[in-house]
């Protein structure tokens, strides 16, 4: 006799820092068995959301909507992890320095326009705010209540009779289905204006002679000290390298170079210059914050942040790029259509391209989209201005896909 397939009716694929803040607030509102989390790899927060520093820091610059969206993300999460993960949130505040001359410059200009309190120490910015959070830890936390299938990797996505159908190892079916495979979006579902680049992270942890009470950020992080049970003493982090990669350096050798390290780390090594590139680019960064001495290199992590051209996250129904266009021909020559006259895969979504504040981000929007999901007004703490809708709503990008054809 043919197994029954198990119905969801909600399933999220990709166990990262969206993942799993969408599965702890849909399985908030609804029944356990209700969500399924889906994660190609063996653990919760295998890739990017893993190797994060997950510092929360303030965003400075001159106001515009994405800086008022990260002012309200992190006034959000700040207050999500402090009341239900206290034990992974470390609100130790942030110095933020300037890179250069050029860098202090603006910093005083953008003087008028921090959102949060603040200190100035010479050049520097002191604020509050700062705060260090375990990430692979709390994406765990996040998803304990949801029912998870680690080591899935689902190879096909099929709409009919009203429901998503998932081919894999085993199979799947559900009413909603939420793509948030970070920067392996387009092998599910290839939209041209869904458009990811990856963005490649790296993080250490160190044990040092020095000590440390709050987060420094100049061109990279450096965090506070604190104990790690792994290593049963304190330590601390310092992160990411970005690469976007050349033709001489590549990924390949990037990650060859990282996976050689992380052999090294089954036994601490002392550092020493040339363990490979990136990691000497990283130290030295760090020691332009501050002096670092007796380093042991603890742990390494790499993975490819998932992030948008415009730094805008991708949030909801995902549309159909080519009905919408054979059933407005106008749109090609620059007409934009009523939202309600494109053509949307249904009961299809996404939440991804969180960029590097996905720690950030990630509660506060999956909090919103948890409730548009389930149309449950009342856990919509924050409701998105208008403005800011339109910049994440997917439509502003199918249409400005659609004019450059």
């Amino acid at each position: 006799m043919k197994e029954c397939m198990k119905e969801y009716k909600y399933i999220i694929l990709g166990a990262g820092i969206a993942g799993t803040s969408l599965a702890y607030f849909l399985s908030k509102s609804q029944a356990y068995e209700d969500v399924l989390l889906i994660d190609a790899n063996t653990s919760i927060a295998s890739e990017a959301s893993g190797a994060a520093g997950a510092f929360l820091s303030p965003l400075l610059g001159k106001d515009n909507v994405f800086k008022n969206l990260v002012k309200n993300a992190l006034e959000f999460s700040s207050k999500f992890y402090l009341k239900n993960m206290p034990e992974l949130y470390f609100p130790c505040g942030v110095l933020r320095l300037p890179k250069d001359k050029q860098d202090e410059n603006k910093f005083i200009d953008y003087e008028k326009y921090l959102d949060f309190t603040y200190k100035k120490i010479k050049n520097a910015y002191f604020f509050d705010v700062g705060a260090l959070v375990f990430s692979s830890n709390i994406c765990k936390a996040l998803a304990k209540n949801t029912k998870t299938i680690l080591g899935e990797k689902i190879l096909n996505i099929e709409h009919k009779d009203d429901f998503w159908y998932l081919k894999g190892t085993s199979n799947f079916k559900t009413k909603n289905l939420i793509l948030c495979t970070g920067h392996k979006l387009k092998e599910l579902i290839n939209e041209p204006y869904l458009d990811i680049r990856e963005l490649w992270g790296q993080r250490i942890d160190i044990s040092t002679s020095r000590k440390f009470e709050h987060n420094y950020h100049k061109k990279c992080s450096l965090s506070k000290t604190y104990f790690s049970k792994n290593f049963n003493q304190d330590i601390v982090s310092i992160g990411a390298s970005h690469h976007r990669f050349t033709k001489n350096y590549g990924k390949n050798t990037f990650l060859e170079e990282q996976i050689n390290l992380k052999k090294l780390c089954k036994n601490p090594v002392s550092y020493k210059q040339g363990l490979s590139k990136d990691l000497d680019i990283l130290i030295s960064r760090a020691r332009e914050i501050a002096p670092l001495d007796d380093i042991k290199i603890l742990d390494t992590f790499v993975g490819a942040r998932a992030c948008s051209i415009d730094y805008f996250p991708f949030v909801g129904e995902i549309i159909s790029s080519k009905n919408s266009l054979e059933a407005n021909k106008n749109i090609k020559n620059g007409l934009e259509v009523p939202k309600e006259k494109l053509k949307y895969y249904k009961n299809l979504f996404v939440f991804n391209g969180l960029g590097g504040r996905g720690f950030v981000l990630a509660p506060y929007l999956a909090n919103i989209l948890a409730s548009t999901l389930t149309n449950n007004p009342l856990m919509q703490k924050n409701i998105l201005d208008k403005h800011l809708k339109k910049h994440l709503d997917l439509d502003i990008r199918f249409f400005r896909y659609a004019r450059k054809l």
